[in-house]
């Protein structure tokens, strides 16, 4: 991407794999990281040393959507409490009485997944159920074959499992709204009116949330103001090599039919 006389690449992926040709900066200006998997990574070292690397050279980058606890790093990142919050908000006015989870059926589910769970429990107290909570296995709950962080085939298995054990709660909270069409889906099959039998609840805002079927009620991240945050970041860091701060963007809840 080539914008205002600067070779700034944007590298994204579910996995990010870091590649020696980043460590000895030549031709890129500055660089921006999105969507990549830092915690839990099996190549966490190699990217902890390239970001040690850039840290030594003061070499301008920036990373949406993700930290990590071993050093400080330039980021932009989704407040996360917020958003749960919103939800616990929502969930309280509605007087729903259990609350579940549902999000990666993996061995190694993504922290951020992890985090939401604790946030639920301490925002509903006397309300979340940990018996209606999937995140990651154990309990024969079956796995799902990784394709992308998130699948439909998430939610649908989610919402099957937590059917027969007979452990439905009055409302789920879902990790990602591709978990949440997915639960949508299975909620169909089985005759589970949505929200009169169960609510359901996203995350992230898919812009198909609108269209589901009923529409999803979810929390959406900003993703075009984290582009605009990561730029002026960028152009801060090439004035003030010393700059460095971690960044927190607040979600907006978006109340549909799904809840």
């Amino acid at each position: 991407m080539e914008t205002s006389g600067l070779n700034l690449p944007a590298r994204s992926g579910p996995v990010f794999h870091a590649r020696r040709h980043y460590m000895d900066i030549k031709r890129i200006d500055a660089l921006i990281l999105a969507g990549y998997q830092h915690a839990d990574n099996p190549r966490q070292e190699e990217m902890l040393e390239m970001f040690r690397h850039f840290n030594e050279l003061r070499y301008p980058y920036v990373i949406i959507n993700n930290s990590c606890n071993e050093m400080s790093l330039p980021s932009i990142n989704c407040d996360n409490t917020d958003g749960i919050q919103q939800i616990s908000e929502l969930i309280m006015m509605r007087q729903y009485q259990s609350v579940g989870f549902i999000g990666e059926l993996t061995q190694n589910p993504q922290q951020h997944h992890k985090d939401r769970v604790k946030e639920l429990q301490k925002f509903l107290p006397g309300v979340f159920r940990a018996e209606s909570t999937i995140c990651g296995l154990g309990d024969d709950v079956p796995e799902v074959p990784r394709v992308e962080l998130y699948t439909h085939a998430d939610g649908w298995t989610g919402i099957h499992y937590l059917r027969e054990k007979n452990r439905l709660p009055r409302c789920i909270v879902c990790g990602n709204d591709n978990i949440a069409f997915g639960a949508l889906s299975a909620c169909y099959e089985l005759g589970i009116k949505v929200p009169d039998d169960l609510a359901i609840i996203g995350f992230d805002g898919s812009k198909h949330g609108a269209y589901s079927c009923p529409a999803l009620t979810t929390v959406v991240q900003p993703l075009e103001k984290y582009g605009e945050i990561a730029f002026d970041y960028i152009m801060k860091k090439i004035d003030n090599p010393d700059y460095c701060e971690e960044i927190t963007v607040k979600p907006e809840l978006i109340i549909r039919k799904s809840c």
